[in-house]
C-alpha cells in the first residue's frame, strides 16, 4: 500500500478518535455547545478529514443537471417583462424565471487541467406569479464551454444567431493572470463546490485556528465569538460551526453557519448566512455519494431569500451523475479541438494577438490588413 495513503490513514485516527471519545452524550439529536477549549480540536479534525477525501481525487469526471427559479419583483418585473418575454398585456408585478441546463466536466487535478461544458437544455420561461400566466420568452439557445491549463484559458461561446439557431461561435484564449476578465468563470470553480462552494475548508479554518492561537480565541468586533455546536442524530456525530464575518471593512456583521456530517466523510452537508440579528439571508443543503471510497457530492440546492418578507427569490439545484473517478483522461480533452468551434468559426489569441478561423479542423491565421 502506499506509503502516504498508510500515513493519513493513522492521522485522521489520531485525530477523530479523542473527539468521538470525548463527545458527551446529551439529548440525543440536539445541538449542544462544545467547550470553547475543544475547538481547536474541532475545526482540525474536519479540516483534516475533508481535506484528505480530495486527496485521494486524482480526476473527476461527470455530469450535473442544473435548474433555476428566480422571482423579480417591481420595476425589475416590468424591465424582465418587456426585455425578455413576448410582452403582451399588462407587466405584473411579480415575476418568475424559470431555467434549466446540463453540465459535462472533466478535471485532471494532478495536471491542472479542467473542462467544462454548459448547455442550456431548454428556453428560459416567464411565468406572472400574480396572475398565473405563460408570458412567452426572448430567450435563445445559449452554452458556454471553458478549458483551463496551468498557462492560459480558452473559453467559447455562441458569437452569431439567426432565427434561433447557432450560425458562427466565437473561441478565446487567455492568459491566466489578473487581467484575464473570463478567468473568473474557471472550470476549477465548479468542481470546488465539493469543499465548501470554492474555499477549500482546509485554508478558511486554518486562519481560524491562527487567531485563536493566537489571541485566545476568534471574535468579530468584539462581540461576535466563534461558537461550535455538536450532536448525534441517527448515529451521526455532526458540527455546527457559528461564524462570525464582516462584509467589507464598513460594511454588516454577518454569521455563516455550516454543518459538517461524520456520515458525509466530515464533509459539509448545509449552511446558511444569516444578519447578526439571525435574520437568514441564504441556505443551502448538500447530498453525498461515495465513489472507489471518496466522498462526492450528489446534490445541492442553495436558495436567497428576500430581506423585506423571507420569501424565496432564488433556488438553484444541482445533480451530479455518471461520475467517474480516478482514471486517464484524454489531454485532447483540454485542447481547442474540444471548444465546440465548426468550420468558419473565430479563433482568437489574446496571447500572441492573432486571429484564426477553424478550416479543416485546423486553426488558419487570419492575416491582417495591412494600411
Amino acid at each position: 500500500m502506499n506509503v502516504k495513503k498508510i500515513i493519513r490513514k493513522i492521522s485522521a485516527m489520531i485525530i477523530v478518535i479523542p473527539l468521538l471519545c470525548n463527545f458527551a452524550l446529551g439529548k440525543i439529536g440536539v445541538f449542544e455547545v462544545v467547550p470553547a477549549q475543544r475547538i481547536p480540536d474541532v475545526l482540525n479534525t474536519i479540516s483534516t478529514c475533508v481535506h484528505q477525501n480530495f486527496l485521494k481525487i486524482n480526476s473527476w469526471e461527470g455530469e450535473t443537471d442544473v435548474s433555476w427559479y428566480t422571482e423579480y419583483k417591481g420595476k425589475e418585473a416590468k424591465r424582465i417583462f418587456e426585455s425578455r418575454t413576448g410582452a403582451v398585456g399588462d407587466p405584473p408585478n411579480r415575476i418568475a424565471e424559470l431555467m434549466e441546463s446540463t453540465t459535462k466536466f472533466s478535471s485532471d487535478f494532478g495536471k491542472d487541467l479542467f473542462y467544462v461544458k454548459v448547455l442550456r437544455k431548454n428556453l428560459s420561461r416567464y411565468v406572472d406569479l400574480v396572475g398565473n400566466r405563460d408570458l412567452g420568452t426572448n430567450s435563445i439557445p445559449w452554452w458556454r464551454i471553458s478549458i483551463s491549463t496551468p498557462d492560459y484559458y480558452m473559453e467559447s461561446t455562441p458569437n452569431r444567431i439567426r432565427d434561433g439557431q447557432v450560425v458562427q461561435r466565437r473561441a478565446v484564449k487567455e492568459n491566466i493572470d489578473k487581467e484575464c476578465s473570463s478567468c473568473e468563470r474557471l472550470p476549477v470553480v465548479d468542481t470546488l463546490d465539493l469543499f465548501d462552494a470554492g474555499t477549500p475548508v482546509w485554508l478558511t479554518y486554518s486562519h481560524i485556528l491562527e487567531r485563536i492561537k493566537e489571541k485566545g480565541e476568534y471574535v468579530v468586533d468584539g462581540k461576535y465569538a466563534l461558537k461550535v455546536e455538536q450532536r448525534v442524530l441517527d448515529g451521526d456525530l455532526q458540527y455546527r460551526i457559528h461564524e462570525p464575518a464582516k462584509v467589507g471593512p464598513e460594511g454588516d456583521n454577518i454569521w455563516l453557519i455550516k454543518t459538517y456530517s461524520t456520515n458525509a466523510g466530515w464533509n459539509m452537508i448545509s449552511s446558511e448566512r444569516r444578519r447578526a440579528n439571525g435574520e437568514l439571508v441564504s441556505r443551502q443543503t448538500l447530498e453525498y455519494q461515495s465513489v472507489q471510497s471518496v466522498y462526492i457530492l450528489s446534490s445541492t440546492t442553495y436558495e436567497t431569500l428576500d430581506p423585506n418578507d423571507g420569501s424565496l427569490t432564488y433556488q438553484k439545484k444541482k445533480t451530479y451523475k455518471n461520475i467517474r473517478l480516478n482514471h486517464s483522461i484524454p489531454e485532447e480533452i483540454f485542447t481547442y479541438k474540444n471548444l465546440g468551434i465548426e468550420e468558419g468559426d473565430m479563433f482568437i489569441d489574446k496571447i500572441e494577438n492573432k486571429e484564426y478561423t477553424y478550416q479543416g479542423g485546423e486553426l488558419v491565421e487570419v492575416e491582417k490588413t495591412k494600411k
